[in-house]
């Protein structure tokens, strides 16, 4: 192969005219024009290359820009016109990255090589002239060929060993080893630190040598030279200096990685373009730190491979060499995973013993390289289906899914997560794999099982298709049943996919695996549950109808919303195939009555299984709930509709009603505790289970209820009618029935009453002296505002019955008031609250008054007012005191506000009561005589006044018609009295 190498001459121009500085003597056609500019002016020409007396040759190597590499050498030839001072020529050529790897990265090499210009031969020598010969200056050619053994040659013997003599012929260096010095300023390169030296062949040698030993990687990216110059912009990591100020110690001790280096380079030819190849390829660095763990890797490897039948003492220590020098936080370049991954592959059938199946070889396999750390190496790579078949066909798809798995799961635990990663990589490859057409149908359901376990921890994308591939089998899920482990939670996804992949398949296996898998992983884990849509909820209901515990246990591991969706279900399955869906009714009530069923309304269920004849101990209970939600909610349409359904169902047997009774009564002072609502569809279920109850519990249970609010006392009515009346002899009974009576009237408010029924209160006869004594005190504040009618008049009669002595007038007094206030008052209530009064030990004068001013206040017009009062006066059961009071205070006010139109409508309608008292008949006489009545009215009056013979009231009358006010005294001072109303 014939490279092309593109170059430039720089040189004096001291044969000019006028000239002596330095330019671009030529440069050859595909010289790029950075590359130009950087060589015209980074020459490197010093006063030490123009001594005379200095006629060495002084090589570099750097980068230019566009990324070749340029090789200068500086020479002098001839002297300058001064004669001082040599002639000097910087030599650059630009070399390629495919002639740098043929030339081993030794550019050097090229000097005791014949090249090619324009034609003709030429050397990279001290003699300028072929190079300026001729009309162009052309790129060099050079014919490819150089032997490992050749350049190996070139650096161990005609460049390393020189120096060693060198070495010992010079005083000051003969105490060095050259070997230690060399790996020395390795290891300085490595901590990233200059090499510098003096100037002169030795340590120009030297220097070579030093660059020459460097991994290629650093070869090409550090620079060197045998001659720095301060005309250059180049940072060279290895120089050789006129006047070094930071020289390298020779005393330095070098580290093993860095002799081998040397060593390599110095001992063996094979060897050595080994090593050349493998750092190249690999981009080895000392300044990245990457010699150690490549020789290490190198070295452990080569090791191991040398030893395929070792036995596994012997093999776990080699292993274990390869692991430590690969980093578990990187992949290294030169790490060949799949090389290690397919010789432990091969180990299968090597290390199987005659007794052993190939699984247990695995098994056996994967302890060994577990142990050693190997699995944190080989299992961090995707291995190709090209590896995967062909160790298929030696061991079997099983054995080998068997070895991905144990080993992958023998990675360890690093600070970074990537090793991690990188395992689950290489198992979701080999899953994969498996799912290409018969592969995974070689494998058994125990080791495919626990793959596909691994695979959920990884949340691989292929857990669904192996399942199905699993599925698919006969007795799958059975089999896979058995490897999966029921508490597990991070398997969930799996048991979830297996059961849906179940149903689809209409597996006989379905129902039990989700008994020993599915109901377990649920347990406790709410976001497993959450992930389970209701569509699928009813598919998997539907799957475990025929069980009915288990379906009880899956809805109530299930979220409210999907746990009724299933509830309804049953729902309709009762309605439709009553005789098989009854179990499964009383599997769910039994769970929801354990408390099992949060947030789900089974009251549907309920109804149905009652209807259907179920226990009412295991409806009940979420007849009562429903009852406490309808009753705090006030839905006036649902509670009628609770309670036209319950009304619909027949009283149930004696078994089990000891039971429901507790229900109740439980239900109920859980209410009273809890500060709820025992209404409407509370107390029909007590008057459901009423038949089957003892007094004393429910009775309790309602006065806990009343007295704590959370039951309305005119709601309640009947059914304490009902306990109050109950007979008993027994003295417990009887006091609770008391206690239950006293709280029911206590909490009951007047403007409930229209609820009350007279079974409530004739029951308070039955009260005790104290009782009765509350009864009266509490409710003679409210008499006047009990309604009209009913059960109201009853139990004031009743309350009068059963109040003390020192109450009964209070009590009058207050129905007095009551019969006033709802406009029934008359004479015979004024004569009640006068002769109340007396009792009561009050003088009557101010409240009759007051009484007589309110009913005739509700009276619309004036004339009826004063037929009220005339009336009232004339009534035999008016005591002579109201009488007095009306004649005073009323009659005659009211009657002097009489229109004349009115007069004889009023007479009329008061009739005789006019002339029943001698001062009702004078007042109405003198108001008549003074008013504008006409006098047909008057005379009317008068002929009856005198038909009666009632001349008083004809005289009043007739002095009040002269208007001859004074007069009056002449009728005398009992007159005078009866005028004025005050005559008794």
């Amino acid at each position: 192969m014939t490279f092309r190498i593109e170059h430039a001459l720089v040189m004096d121009t001291d044969h000019l005219r006028g000239g002596g500085g330095y330019s671009v003597a030529a440069v050859s056609p595909e010289v790029t024009e950075a590359e130009r500019v950087f060589v015209a002016e980074n020459f490197g020409i010093s006063d030490f290359l123009h001594d005379p007396r200095n006629d060495r040759v002084y090589f570099s190597v750097f980068r230019v820009p566009g990324g070749r590499t340029a090789f200068v050498r500086r020479f002098a030839k001839g002297t300058r016109r001064n004669g001082v001072q040599s002639r000097l020529f910087v030599h650059t050529l630009f070399l390629e990255e495919d002639l740098l790897d043929r030339l081993v990265y030794l550019p050097w090499l090229l000097i005791d090589r014949p090249l090619t210009m324009g034609g003709n031969e030429i050397f990279l020598n001290t003699d300028p002239e072929p190079l300026l010969h001729g009309g162009s200056f052309t790129a060099l050619e050079w014919e490819g060929e150089i032997a490992a053994s050749d350049a190996f040659e070139q650096l161990a013997k005609n460049r390393y060993e020189p120096l060693l003599r060198r070495f010992r012929e010079n005083e000051e260096l003969a105490a060095f080893d050259p070997e230690k010095v060399v790996a020395s300023a390795l290891d300085r390169i490595g901590r990233g630190r200059r090499v510098e030296l003096p100037q002169g062949p030795t340590y120009e040698h030297l220097s070579m040598l030093i660059w020459s030993m460097l991994p290629p990687a650093d070869r090409m990216e550090l620079a060197w030279t045998q001659h720095e110059s301060a005309n250059t912009a180049i940072t060279f990591a290895i120089a050789n200096v006129p006047a070094p100020d930071g020289a390298m110690d020779f005393t330095a001790r070098p580290s093993a990685w860095s002799l081998r280096l040397v060593r390599a380079s110095t001992k063996e030819a094979e060897e050595w373009s080994g090593m050349q190849a493998q750092m190249a390829r690999y981009g080895v660095s000392l300044r990245l730190g990457d010699v150690e763990r490549w020789l290490r890797w190198s070295d452990s490897r080569q090791e191991l491979f040398a030893n395929p039948k070792a036995p596994a003492e012997v093999l776990i220590p080699l292993l274990k060499n390869l692991a430590d020098s690969v980093r578990d936080d990187r992949r290294e370049r030169w790490v060949n995973e799949l090389e290690v991954l397919g010789f432990l592959l091969s180990l299968v059938t090597r290390l199987r013993t005659e007794k052993e199946t190939l699984d247990q070889a695995v098994e056996r396999l994967a302890g060994l390289f577990n142990a050693s750390g190997i699995a944190n190496v080989v299992f961090r790579v995707v291995p190709p289906a090209e590896l995967l078949d062909e160790h298929k066909a030696k061991i079997g798809a099983g054995p080998l899914v068997k070895f991905f798995l144990l080993g992958s799961e023998g990675v360890k635990a690093t600070e970074d997560t990537q090793v991690r990663r990188a395992a689950a990589v290489t198992r979701n490859a080999v899953a994969a794999w498996l799912l290409e057409p018969g592969r995974a149908d070689d494998v058994d359901v125990t080791i495919l099982g626990r793959f596909v376990v691994r695979l959920a921890l990884d949340r691989s994308e292929y857990i669904k298709p192996l399942l199905q591939r699993i599925v698919a089998r006969p007795h799958g899920l059975r089999e896979l049943a058995k490897v999966l482990p029921p508490q597990n939670e991070k398997i969930g996804d799996i048991v979830v996919t297996a059961v849906m992949l179940g149903i689809q398949s209409s597996s006989p296996d379905t129902e039990s695996f989700i008994r020993k898998l599915l109901l377990p992983q649920l347990e406790g884990n709410e976001a497993l549950a959450r992930r389970i849509s209701a569509s699928f909820a009813n598919a998997i209901g539907t799957a475990l109808r025929q069980s009915p515990a288990d379906f009880a246990t899956f809805a109530a591991r299930m979220p409210a919303a999907v746990a009724s969706s299933l509830v309804s279900s049953v729902e309709d399955w009762l309605v439709s195939d009553r005789g098989a869906t009854l179990p499964l009714a009383r599997a769910v009530l039994t769970a929801a009555n354990r408390g099992e069923l949060t947030g789900v309304a089974v009251e549907e269920l309920a109804f149905l299984a009652a209807e259907r004849g179920e226990a009412t101990t295991l409806w009940l209970p979420a007849a009562l709930d429903a009852a406490a939600r309808l009753d705090e909610s006030g839905d006036s349409i649902a509670v009628q509709e609770f309670v036209h359904r319950l009304s619909r169902l027949s009283q149930q047997p004696s078994r089990g009603n000891a039971d429901a009774l507790r229900q109740v009564v439980s239900a109920l002072r859980q209410r009273a505790a809890q500060g709820g609502r025992a209404g409407v569809c509370t107390r029909e279920l007590v008057r459901f289970t009423r038949p089957w109850s003892d007094t004393g519990s429910i009775a309790d249970a309602l006065l806990t209820a009343i007295a704590g609010g959370g039951a309305k006392a005119s709601e309640w009515s009947d059914v304490v009618a009902d306990l109050v009346q109950a007979p008993s002899s027994n003295a417990y009974l009887a006091s609770v029935a008391g206690r239950l009576l006293l709280t029911y009237w206590h909490h009951l408010g007047a403007s409930e009453f229209g609820g009350v029924t007279p079974p409530l209160v004739d029951a308070l006869t039955a009260l005790d002296s104290d009782g009765r004594e509350q009864m009266v005190s509490h409710w003679l504040p409210l008499l006047r505002t009990l309604p009209e009618g009913g059960s109201a008049e009853r139990f004031i009669d009743t309350l009068t019955s059963i109040a003390p002595d020192h109450l009964g007038a209070e009590i009058e007094v207050a129905r007095s008031w009551r019969e006033i206030d709802h406009d029934a008052a008359g004479a015979e209530t004024l004569a009640r609250l006068d002769m109340a009064l007396r009792v009561w030990g009050k003088p009557p004068e101010q409240p009759v008054r007051s009484a007589i001013a309110k009913i005739i206040e509700r009276i619309p017009g004036f004339a009826d007012r004063a037929v009220w009062l005339v009336r009232a006066s004339a009534s035999s059961v008016t005591p002579p005191s109201t009488r007095r009071i009306i004649e005073r205070h009323f009659l005659s006010r009211v009657l002097s506000r009489l229109d004349p139109h009115q007069w004889p409508a009023c007479l009329s309608a008061a009739g005789d009561d006019v002339f029943v008292h001698g001062n009702v008949l004078l007042t109405v006489a003198w108001e008549l005589a003074v008013s504008k009545a006409d006098d047909r009215v008057r005379g009317n009056f008068q002929r009856k006044c005198l038909d009666r013979g009632y001349t008083d009231a004809l005289a009043v009358a007739a002095v009040a018609s002269r208007g001859l006010l004074d007069s009056i005294s002449l009728l005398g001072s009992r007159s005078m009295d009866l005028f004025r109303g005050e005559a008794r």
